[in-house]
């Protein structure tokens, strides 16, 4: 595999990642922000087991309708993607940066094309650590990577058009001062930055404002990409950066974190979120109804029996695939077996 370094470089100098950041118009009305907890009885989805297949690396997956990806070795010299498809067929893709002694912080996603991005902190003896972010494609022949400091990018996704998209937080040139929270960056394949937003009006994950990027989530559709963010707020955005629509997440329990992994939006954009139990030991999900701005609860069924202990994986429309709690190595296929009123 050949690395693209025209858009690699470790150095003090401007990065190419770097350009203005632009702040989004306000835009949606006031009640576009708003949404009760309560409303309108929906429908509730209803999922049946259908299978399963094994993997061997169970760090973080995700399913993306045709195949899944993980990683074994996520932090360490040269993190080990594997990509399995749902009759268990299973491709590994090797990952290393040039220069770099240790990988850390590794996240990453796939796109509906079977590429694979990845964004982290690139440590070596020199320089020091310096973020990036990776494009491997399809074919899996070269690698981009580009340097983006000092944007420091938390979640990562590819939308439908193949451009790569990213939210994090932009600092000064050394690092100790924050320009802006909630930035999105869209990068194209070849490297080349083409925009960087800052979103106003984010939800604070506690009371004192801050950034609301780590530990949140990117997934893109056939037509927008998704931002779950750490503060229990979803936000879409259609492919050229414009903003469409905002929600306030699920009640969530308190003690529950916001796992950036644990969201997915299928191609024909139903949304669902994977939400940790207050004793972090039960799972539940919710699919987000757009008409009634309410999350209605997810069911599982393994024959008569509900299921509890399985944590979100992917979803494509119709099939939902979960990680199991109690084997492990085990990822699971549910097929769709009631009709649902969240779209």
């Amino acid at each position: 595999m050949s690395v693209n370094r025209s858009s690699m470089h470790y150095s003090s100098g401007v990065p190419l990642a770097l350009a203005t950041v632009m702040v989004l118009g306000l835009g949606l009305a006031a009640g576009l922000l708003a949404q009760a907890v309560s409303g309108p009885v929906s429908a509730q989805p209803v999922f049946q087991r259908e299978g399963e297949f094994s993997v061997d690396a169970i760090s973080q997956p995700r399913w993306l309708g045709k195949f899944l990806v993980d990683v074994r070795d996520r932090e360490s010299k040269s993190p080990l993607f594997e990509v399995t498809d749902s009759n268990g067929n299973k491709e590994r893709v090797s990952f290393e940066l040039p220069d770099t002694a240790f990988i850390q912080a590794l996240r990453y996603n796939a796109g509906a094309d079977g590429s694979i991005v990845a964004i982290g902190i690139a440590l070596s003896g020199k320089n020091g650590g310096a973020s990036f972010l990776a494009w491997i494609p399809p074919d899996r022949k070269s690698q981009t990577v580009i340097q983006t400091a000092p944007f420091v990018p938390e979640a990562v996704a590819v939308a439908a058009d193949g451009s790569i998209w990213s939210v994090g937080t932009l600092f000064d040139d050394d690092k100790r001062r924050t320009i802006a929270d909630n930035v999105i960056q869209r990068y194209a394949t070849s490297g080349k930055l083409l925009f960087s937003v800052a979103v106003p009006g984010v939800n604070f994950p506690s009371e004192t404002p801050g950034d609301a990027t780590q530990n949140s989530t990117l997934q893109a559709s056939k037509d927008r990409v998704g931002w779950f963010t750490s503060a229990n707020q979803y936000l879409e955005f259609s492919l050229d950066g414009k903003e469409i629509g905002r929600y306030e997440g699920p009640p969530i329990p308190r003690s529950s974190p916001n796992h950036n992994d644990r969201f997915a939006l299928s191609v024909d954009n139903q949304a669902v979120l994977g939400i940790v139990g207050s004793d972090m030991r039960s799972y539940s999900m919710a699919m987000l109804n757009r008409k009634d701005r309410v999350w209605v609860p997810v069911t599982l069924m393994d024959g008569e029996v509900q299921s509890v202990r399985e944590r979100l994986a992917g979803f494509d429309g119709t099939e939902l695939v979960t990680q199991s709690d109690k084997r492990a190595g085990i990822i699971t296929r549910w097929k769709r077996g009631a009709a649902s009123g969240a779209r």
